[in-house]
């Protein structure tokens, strides 16, 4: 399986892909010239170039803009209040540096034409394997016109950041299965809005979302990052409804992992139960196999104690490093049928 990682920002909404068109142009960078994208800080060096079917961007250190070199188009009209999902695919060959970046935004513009904002996601310059982003964006009043920019900051001479697959695609709300009580169990929400990060806040290197998906459009990607003081015990959880007392119920999950040296790493899918003093009864449920590269299955039998009186999902990780990735789907919990 190809290695893709994914990180994942946004503004807060409930959404799933539309499977609209895309509102990029040339954004597969597929054409022969970069038409329609203008690249306005060029001087003698090429800056903004194809490859490959890809997009280069390199630095120009003689070049008296170079803190901030731009490719940018003029996007179509976009509906205030409605959510966009800009998406992109990048492999840096530049050195991770303070002062230097390159990012993906959409500005908004009022009407006089000035800038109200610039929008979207950040490329790790870290990551040198190819790394999928994506960002919801949702025009505010006053938003009348857009651009889409392909933003880098300080590259150097000999350095790359390699784009491809830019989309804006239009999204719409979406339903949830009303037989499961897990809440948007197959991450058709792009921005995880029924679910927690307490370690990590709105970080979403940690708990984000692929494009990897057992079905439907999304799935939930879980890595880590050795550094983080928390990264022993990273989660996304949610509170579950009141279960009955005496009825079985089926956790279960698709998963796959991307992962370099499984060693001591886990990653667990599982129930906390939870007394009426909020203190732990117990967890419920297991780790599943980090050697399965393809989709698995995980499936896991929980009866509710009888000392619990409330209870939450938690997906957990223990140890996982920048490179890991372990993709979760289709997170149910159903009744156990007598």
């Amino acid at each position: 399986m190809k290695k893709l990682t994914t990180l994942f920002s946004a503004a807060l909404c409930t959404v799933a892909l539309c499977g609209a068109e895309n509102l990029v142009k040339n954004g597969d960078f597929s054409g022969e010239t970069l038409a329609p994208w203008t690249s306005p800080q060029r001087m003698k060096k090429v800056i903004h170039s194809l490859e490959d079917g890809k997009l280069v961007v390199t630095g120009d250190s003689q070049n008296k803009y170079n803190r901030e070199l731009n490719c940018v188009q003029n996007l179509p009209a976009l509906e205030v209040g409605k959510a966009y999902l800009l998406s992109g695919k990048a492999i840096s060959k530049a050195a991770p540096q303070q002062g230097k970046s390159c990012r993906v935004n959409i500005r908004a513009i009022n009407n006089k034409g000035g800038s109200i904002g610039y929008y979207g996601f950040v490329i790790d310059l870290s990551k040198k394997d190819l790394t999928e982003y994506n960002f919801v964006y949702i025009p505010k009043a006053g938003a009348v016109n857009h651009q889409l920019y392909i933003k880098s900051n300080n590259l150097g001479d000999n350095e790359q950041v390699i784009i491809d697959d830019l989309a804006l695609t239009e999204v719409k709300k979406f339903e949830d299965d009303p037989n499961n009580l897990v809440k948007d169990g197959s991450f058709e929400d792009p921005v995880l809005f029924s679910w927690k990060t307490p370690q990590t806040g709105n970080d979403r290197h940690f708990f984000g979302i692929s494009k990897d998906a057992a079905s439907g459009n999304f799935s939930l990607r879980a890595s880590g990052d050795t550094s983080f003081k928390y990264n022993n015990f990273l989660t996304i959880q949610q509170a579950l409804p009141k279960v009955k007392k005496g009825q079985s119920y089926v956790l279960s999950a698709k998963y796959l992992c991307n992962i370099a040296v499984p060693g001591r790493k886990v990653v667990r899918i599982q129930i906390r139960e939870v007394a009426p003093n909020g203190s732990t009864v117990k967890y419920s449920g297991g780790a599943i196999n980090l050697h399965k590269s393809d989709f698995a299955d995980y499936s896991y039998t929980f009866t509710p104690s009888d000392k619990a009186a409330s209870w939450t999902l938690y997906i957990s990780t223990t140890g996982l490093e920048r490179e890991d990735s372990v993709i979760i789907d289709d997170v149910k919990l159903l009744p156990l049928a007598n």
